[in-house]
């Protein structure tokens, strides 16, 4: 009977779908064209494979930063259903650098910026809006979150918030019913496909789950080359550039964007900026070991 029911509701939405796209051969094109709409954007791409889209407003008050990681719970292995929605909360509890530093989530809040994070079959986003004046410091705990996401996570915080999500999960049939109906539809449609699976897991699947299950699944996926970064706000496109390449790529790649922006502004030349990333290290060495070594008495 349920299976019936399924598919006459699966109908229902494929005929909703089809009349909604349809249109009459009557309908007439717009007389007046569409007005361009000033937009100012970079898009750049790293050599880790991270891709970073930038849009400056000038009329935003607060800079957004949104990083997607394209995995999701498509992404999980068998058996380990829900293992992308434990992960997505635990990354929040992580205490970078050592154990009695401040979780992440109350080091975000500390900066004033507002935060939330969600995912799909297909994708983890994590989203925080702050004042301009904040923005390197949120870059800087997003960058430490892609590269330990689960840094001094104990047994304890992990089977603490797998027993909460077990509990939300246990109430949605009473307070989501919605979710429920959906989650058929899925698993009908998608029948032996991961779509098919629930999104944020079972009661049944997630307490089977470990620390060391969800370890293994932020490894495979919380990437650079699975990241992008979307910004938007005030800030000046090069800022935020540079920003982004000091938090995430590191040094030395934060000093090649450098350099390419002097020559954009005409201030140096390709060749000689060329010359220059050859030469400094040496120059560099050379003052290091001869000017700058300790000495012993």
């Amino acid at each position: 009977m349920r299976q019936a029911g399924l598919r006459c509701l699966s109908a229902v939405l494929v005929i909703l779908g089809v009349s909604g796209c349809a249109t009459t051969g009557s309908e007439s094109q717009p007389s007046t064209p569409y007005k361009p709409v000033n937009f100012r954007g970079a898009y750049e791409l790293y050599p880790s494979g991270m891709r970073l889209l930038v849009h400056e407003d000038s009329n935003a008050r607060r800079v957004s930063l949104d990083v997607s990681y394209q995995a999701g719970a498509a992404n999980e292995p068998a058996g380990k259903e829900g293992v992308a929605a434990l992960a997505r909360r635990l990354t929040f509890l992580a205490r970078h650098g050592q154990p009695q530093t401040p979780q992440l989530r109350s080091r975000i809040l500390s900066l004033g910026a507002e935060f939330s994070a969600s995912h799909t079959y297909d994708a983890t986003d994590y989203g925080a809006i702050a004042s301009v004046e904040r923005f390197s410091s949120l870059v800087a705990l997003e960058a430490q979150r892609m590269r330990a996401p689960l840094e001094n996570i104990t047994e304890a915080d992990f089977a603490a918030e797998r027993d909460r999500l077990v509990a939300e999960l246990s109430e949605e049939p009473v307070f989501h019913p919605s979710a429920v109906g959906m989650r058929w539809v899925h698993e009908l449609l998608w029948a032996g496909h991961p779509y098919g699976r629930p999104v944020q897991g079972t009661p049944e699947s997630v307490q089977r789950l470990s620390l060391e299950d969800v370890r293994a699944f932020v490894k495979a996926n919380y990437a650079p080359a699975h990241a992008v970064l979307v910004v938007s706000g005030p800030m000046a496109l090069a800022d935020v550039k540079y920003e982004v390449a000091r938090g995430f790529a590191g040094f030395w790649q934060m000093a090649e964007h450098q350099a390419a922006s002097r020559e954009y502004g005409g201030i140096h030349f390709h060749f000689d900026t060329t010359a220059s990333q050859e030469v400094c290290p040496k120059v560099a060495g050379y003052v290091f070991a001869n000017y700058m070594r300790p000495k012993w008495n």
